[in-house]
């Protein structure tokens, strides 16, 4: 596996970062990414049918580079590289993620990068101050407003997305917006 990911970020306009419920709908998806122009993906360990789905996309699209996020414990390394991943994402560097890549450095990322100041909600997590979360937003509309690219794909997650279009999503949606 690449220890730097700029050749495979520089293949594609945008990486697809999937959550798939039910492995049979893995190729189709991944066939129709990559007849869209995106031919490298990244499916989440979020659901029992993840490593099924990669095997299958590794096995049947062989035109995509497909990748497992949510990495979080050095199993999920063994169990992505035996489905086929061609890359991992993990949210962090745990101290047990990292011992199993001593080659590589991970000083200058941080174990964890996601919002852990206030209160935490039923699921443990720590949710953004509403506040926070408008003011990325702003900024991001701000970028968005001074490319010179008419098109933009935008994949992010479902709050941030709420908060920049004014709707929820399902899960793997695509939609076509305008923004004022």
């Amino acid at each position: 596996m690449p220890a730097d990911p700029t050749a495979l970020v520089a293949q594609t306009p945008v990486i697809p970062v999937l959550t798939i419920e039910r492995a049979a709908d893995a190729v189709p998806l991944a066939r129709a990414l990559v007849a869209g122009g995106l031919k490298v993906i990244e499916v989440t360990l979020r659901t029992r049918a993840a490593i099924d789905a990669v095997k299958a996309i590794a096995a049947e699209v062989p035109d995509c580079i497909v990748g497992v996020g949510t990495v979080t414990k050095p199993a999920d390394i063994a169990a992505a590289i035996g489905a086929g991943a061609k890359y991992l994402v993990s949210p962090g560097t745990p101290a047990e993620l990292a011992a199993e890549f001593p080659a590589l450095a991970f000083g200058h990322v941080p174990s964890v990068w996601w919002h852990v100041d206030g209160e935490a909600d039923e699921r443990g997590v720590c949710l953004e101050p509403e506040d926070a979360v408008r003011a990325r937003v702003d900024a991001f509309r701000k970028v968005l407003r001074e490319h010179r690219e008419r098109v933009i794909a935008v994949v992010g997650h479902g709050t941030f997305l709420r908060h920049l279009t004014g709707r929820s999503f399902a899960n793997c949606e695509v939609v076509e917006l305008t923004l004022g």
